[in-house]
């Protein structure tokens, strides 16, 4: 019974992918992924062609199959943030053992952790000064890029 449903699913899947497994001793098409065939399309245009900028990026993404479509992001602001929060925030000791945060608006600076689902919740004091609210406080500079050198140009 079972080696009749395995050839039925294995014939379906044959018509509609059009091809047979390469290892008669795998289940039949168990390891596709969709996504991966759309990354292999992308893989192998990218292969036999030069690409040096984005837009050229964008368009072999977009050419690889019809299903696939390039999706750009504005570009990204870089702040040395770091620094910035060292000034308000302390570490917190053992954070690696959390596994679960929370944070209430109503109890601004304080983190509720757990390390495990059904574990007891502990509250952390986040804030260096539990006073301190963010009101008049400016986000941190913009990193510049670094740009080609002088050399380079």
């Amino acid at each position: 019974m079972m080696d009749e449903v395995m050839e039925e699913l294995e014939s379906v899947l044959s018509e509609h992918f059009g091809g047979t497994p390469v290892n008669s001793q795998e289940v039949p098409w168990h390891a596709w992924c969709l996504v991966d065939s759309g990354f292999a399309h992308i893989k192998n245009r990218y292969r036999n062609h030069d690409c040096e900028t984005l837009a050229q990026l964008t368009a072999l993404v977009d050419q690889s199959s019809v299903t696939n479509t390039a999706v750009s992001y504005p570009t990204w602001t870089w702040r040395q943030w770091k620094p910035f929060l060292e000034l308000y925030f302390k570490p917190v000791t053992g954070i690696m053992q959390y596994q679960y945060f929370r944070f209430d608006q109503s109890k601004p600076g304080i983190v509720t952790a757990k390390i495990q689902h059904d574990g007891e919740e502990t509250e952390l004091q986040i804030l260096k000064n539990p006073t301190f609210r963010f009101q008049n406080v400016e986000r941190p500079h913009p990193v510049p890029s670094a740009g080609l050198s002088a050399d380079r140009r």
